[in-house]
């Protein structure tokens, strides 16, 4: 999840762009969820603009009614 402040807008698409590329689902509007390990090239991607601190990195077990999700991603 991140939350980039507004004067660094063009960050903010970026890491979405980002995080679409790596087959990262959007969970809300600034949430992204993958079963996947990713966090190098998150890291990558916050450190290139700047932005790293604005990021944050959730390990979660289980998500609940992720059934659909689950499906998405063939796990």
């Amino acid at each position: 999840m991140f939350d980039v402040p507004e004067k660094k807008k063009q960050a903010r698409r970026a890491i979405n762009f980002a995080l679409k590329r790596l087959g990262c689902a959007q969970y809300q509007k600034s949430i992204f969820i993958t079963p996947f390990p990713c966090e190098k090239e998150i890291d990558f991607v916050g450190e290139c603009f700047d932005v790293r601190d604005h990021i944050r990195i959730i390990v979660a077990v289980e998500v609940e009614g992720s059934e659909s999700l689950k499906k998405a991603f063939k796990v």
